[in-house]
């Protein structure tokens, strides 16, 4: 079961794709599901090629994540002073704090085909968000993860059993449109359509925080490359 469960979460994650914050075409689909909310619309980041966007969950969505990093949330829920003992519930807590941040790269093929060049680009592309979440963990002083693209469960905790559907994420967080393709499906980016990799970024940093950290980084790549 969780092998096919896996491959099931392999092509979710291959295909889907995410809107340009300067197009408002895209930013009008972007509309979370009702319990999601959007705080910050999908913004390309020129220095690592990835777009992202800023989310807070549904409740039923909350769950599912919940059950992927459960660990790792336990423990930071024990340790931030904004929860166990600032004597509010693991529940609350979570509502209050926990962002999820789609991230959105575009591909020259199409990812939600099989072939060895499809995967190489693949590898590329994680590498990529990769590096950019290697930049932004750092920087935050709250705990952060993601969901493994290849596998499903946490990238860089405590893995569990669970496996975070990246369809459903995708679907609820950004309303685009999927579609069928073999035993599960693919979110369509409404620019990109077929031609992007998503991975979801998941903290409990403030969002002000958050942002502060994501321009700043922009910001110092921007410099780096002028001086290149």
């Amino acid at each position: 079961y969780w092998r096919e469960r896996r491959r099931a979460v392999r092509q979710q994650t291959y295909s889907g794709t995410v809107a340009s914050p300067q197009d408002t075409t895209d930013v009008q689909q972007a509309r979370s599901a009702p319990g999601c909310t959007m705080l910050v619309a999908p913004t390309f980041s020129e220095a690592f090629k990835l777009e992202y966007s800023i989310h807070r969950l549904s409740r039923l969505l909350r769950v599912d994540v919940e059950l992927v990093f459960r660990p790792d949330l336990d423990a930071a829920y024990l340790q931030d002073p904004r929860g166990a003992a600032a004597g509010v519930s693991k529940e609350a807590f979570l509502q209050e704090h926990l962002l999820a941040v789609p991230t959105w790269q575009p591909s020259e093929r199409d990812l939600s085909e099989i072939s060895f060049d499809v995967n190489e680009e693949r590898k590329g592309l994680l590498a990529n968000f990769d590096r950019w979440a290697k930049a932004v963990r750092p920087r935050l002083n709250n705990w952060s993860d993601c969901s493994c693209p290849m596998e499903g469960n946490a990238r860089f905790g405590t893995s569990t059993s669970t496996i975070y559907n990246e369809l459903e994420g995708l679907t609820q967080l950004l309303r685009y449109d999927s579609i069928p393709v073999g035993c599960c499906g693919i979110v369509l980016h409404p620019k990109w359509q077929r031609r992007a990799y998503p991975v979801t970024f998941f903290t409990l940093a403030p969002p002000d925080v958050l942002v502060s950290v994501l321009a700043a980084l922009e910001a110092e790549n921007a410099t780096v490359s002028k001086r290149l």
